[in-house]
């Protein structure tokens, strides 16, 4: 039997396989329910790929789990367009010569990053995070 590599690399080549390979994409269904706490009950708990994995699907991808980094840190610098996760096949670095001030806020219902670059030629500084209104937002969905 094939593996769903094998089967998903020989429909790109034009070849035939054993049965018609299907990749449910559940990310957008999942976070809808994950936030609202509709889940149904196996899979509570359970991320995207693990649902997947359970289920014996083969994984979708074609956006990063944005709001779901490993560490807090990871998506400090998305800003300025700078993201560390999982799903990405690179990483970065800053040059020695440039110094990152980082302040959290978290005050009336807000949670709130500031970040300041200090460079050679001036200082860039950036804010962002969650409003209280889009948390009202997200509890609608």
């Amino acid at each position: 039997m094939m593996t769903h590599r094998e089967r998903l690399l020989k429909v790109a080549r034009g070849e035939l396989v054993d049965k018609i390979p299907w990749v449910p994409r559940i990310d957008l269904w999942h976070n809808a329910h994950a936030l609202a706490g509709t889940l149904p009950e196996k899979y509570q708990g359970l991320s995207v790929e693990e649902i997947h994995r359970k289920e014996g699907w083969p994984l979708h991808k074609v956006v990063p789990e944005y709001l779901k980094p490993d560490k807090p840190e990871d998506i400090i610098h998305r800003a300025i367009g700078l993201y560390r996760l999982k799903e990405f096949p690179y990483d970065f670095e800053f040059s020695s010569d440039i110094d990152i001030e980082v302040k959290y806020e978290n005050a009336g219902g807000e949670s709130m990053t500031h970040v300041t670059y200090h460079t050679p030629v001036g200082m860039v500084s950036v804010r962002h995070g969650i409003t209280e209104e889009m948390r009202k937002r997200l509890s609608l969905m």
